[in-house]
């Protein structure tokens, strides 16, 4: 089961706020891209799925005229705060 920063069990629909982003994830990236997932940071999202290590977030901006987009990130203990525990 993953946990987060201060050692805290992360679960399928708890709230993590994002710390940080692995730069390595970004080198395949458009620049607007790099933008999107780099606003990530700060922000809380639910997770939606883990593993032993991981926790995944996702996040869609709508780009107008029907069209939108979406990243989806698996966070290391490190790159996430527990805020909300699912089930709390």
């Amino acid at each position: 089961m993953p946990q987060d920063v201060n050692g805290k069990d992360v679960v399928v629909g708890s709230k993590v706020r994002v710390l940080s982003i692995d730069e390595s994830l970004l080198k395949a990236l458009t620049r607007e891209e790099i933008a999107d997932v780099k606003s990530m940071v700060g922000e809380v999202f639910e997770v939606y799925e883990i593993n032993d290590q991981y926790a995944s977030i996702e996040k869609w901006w709508n780009r107008g005229e029907g069209r939108s987009e979406s990243h989806s990130i698996a966070l290391a203990k490190h790159e996430m705060e527990l805020v909300v525990h699912a089930g709390s």
